[in-house]
């Protein structure tokens, strides 16, 4: 009966896919699908070593600085994405060009 229900250590700890929380996991496969695609086997590893690479890097800055300190810093130095699409002209001058 003890192995119907799983219940975390911790209120606040993250769901995970094999070993790695969803966005390790995202790192993994998408470094290494994109070596796979580029190099076939030898590129899958470079995508893994890069990858895991990336996450020791990710897990750095997260230990050192906290959690939201990379969202916080995208904030802060990217244009905000609902602005990016502002480069069209408005509709009622739009359709003069079209």
């Amino acid at each position: 009966m003890e192995d119907d229900f799983y219940l975390p250590r911790y209120l606040d700890e993250p769901e995970r896919m094999i070993i790695w929380t969803a966005p390790e996991f995202m790192w993994i496969s998408v470094c290494s699908l994109g070596g796979l695609l580029v190099k076939q086997a030898v590129g899958m590893l470079v995508g893994l070593i890069f990858s895991l690479v990336i996450l020791k890097l990710l897990n750095n800055v997260k230990n050192k600085y906290g959690k939201r300190f990379l969202s916080f810093w995208c904030y802060r130095n990217f244009p905000p994405i609902n602005k990016i699409g502002k480069i069209f002209p408005p509709s009622h001058i739009r359709k003069w060009f079209i």
